[in-house]
């Protein structure tokens, strides 16, 4: 393991300083294996020793915010009780498909998952809120970001985000009156729906994009450079997911020729080809930060590399060409999922009502 590892930090508004690299603790929920406690304290210590003091998860990742807040007073027992005011917990809002349809997303619904989360996270406020989409024609989502606003004023939220939203919907939202200081958004060399529209409006309104699936679940490695398509069902939701975007795009020509660019630029920079795919999405203005998931320590050793080289005209140009060769993703962000039954069939909405959600604190 390193120990010359240093993740960057970059300054939102307001001197809101988080890591340019956020752990995304979806591998933590439900579904993606086994915990030790232990181990997990061990690597977050390290992880947030080299600066990686951002995280990411939802409302519904079972049980990942009792654990942190369990984790939360030991890191500070290990690293000094300052440790705390650098972390920053980034969250989600996710009300259950069935309290949408039914109405029954109102203030006081939002007020109660937000202390829940508060309670369990052990905090007096919680540093970014980003609310889910589910269904637009459904709900009428700009009042229920106009609820949330209301308790951003209490003094309950800091900042405000949205996840999933296509650009109408965040033009509405910002139209509303609503600050949004992020919206999280799949993004990655595999998915450029954000660039159809969603940029330049984000450019406008000075919000930062906040990319997941950077490395599509894992795909986007060496792991997967000539090997044998792989078929469903996947180890987890996560690869299920991305291997369904893939599927859109092409396994064996358009994805193999993009392993293939990437892997030569890889090589150049004495780097992994993952580390190439992460720098082209850091890269981009609009991006402060990106998000991996990262469960175990596999990956601290390589965390900073996408710092420690530049892509230079000619790896700009060789991706381009490869991206030329596809439409893209149909749609703009996360209609594919929203809309279409192939995607919408693996998604799961009501999270909020499963056992897993509201059981005990861990130990």
């Amino acid at each position: 393991m390193k120990n010359n590892i240093t993740i960057p930090t970059t300054t939102i508004s307001d001197d809101y300083h988080i890591s340019k690299i956020i752990n995304w603790w979806r591998q933590l929920s439900w579904g993606h294996g086994a915990i030790d406690k232990n181990d997990l304290l061990r690597v977050l210590v390290w992880y947030v020793s080299k600066w990686v003091t951002t995280f990411d998860w939802a409302d519904h990742y079972t049980w990942v915010e009792e654990l942190y807040g369990v984790l939360r007073k030991k890191i500070a027992n290990e690293l000094g009780s300052e440790v705390n005011k650098k972390i920053k917990i980034h969250t989600k809002c996710v009300p259950d498909y069935d309290d949408i349809t039914h109405g029954r997303v109102n203030k006081q619904y939002l007020e109660k998952i937000i202390d829940r989360s508060l309670m369990r996270l052990q905090q007096d406020r919680l540093d970014l809120v980003q609310l889910h989409h589910r269904n637009y024609e459904m709900w009428d989502y700009v009042q229920v970001l106009m609820h949330m606003k209301e308790l951003q004023q209490q003094g309950k939220i800091h900042h405000i985000g949205i996840t999933n939203y296509n650009t109408t919907a965040t033009k509405n939202i910002l139209d509303a009156g609503v600050s949004l200081m992020a919206t999280q958004n799949q993004y990655s060399i595999l998915d450029q729906r954000p660039e159809k529209m969603l940029t330049s409006l984000c450019e406008k309104h000075s919000i930062k994009i906040l990319p997941y699936g950077v490395l599509a679940g894992g795909f986007l490695s060496k792991k997967y450079l000539w090997a044998p398509e792989p078929t469903h069902p996947m180890e987890n939701r996560s690869l299920t997911k991305y291997k369904l975007i893939i599927d859109d795009l092409g396994w064996r020509d358009y994805f193999q020729s993009l392993l293939q660019v990437l892997d030569s630029i890889a090589q150049k920079y004495h780097v992994s080809l993952s580390d190439v795919a992460m720098k082209y999405i850091i890269d981009k203005p609009i991006v402060a930060w990106i998000i991996v998931g990262c469960r175990n320590d596999r990956y601290l050793d390589r965390i900073s590399n996408p710092f420690t080289f530049s892509l230079d005209s000619q790896d700009l140009q060789a991706i381009q060409t490869i991206l030329d060769q596809s439409n893209g993703l149909e749609g703009d962000c996360y209609d594919l999922e929203r809309n279409t039954d192939r995607h919408k069939n693996i998604m799961k909405y009501n999270l909020n009502k499963s056992p897993d959600c509201s059981i005990g604190r861990p130990d």
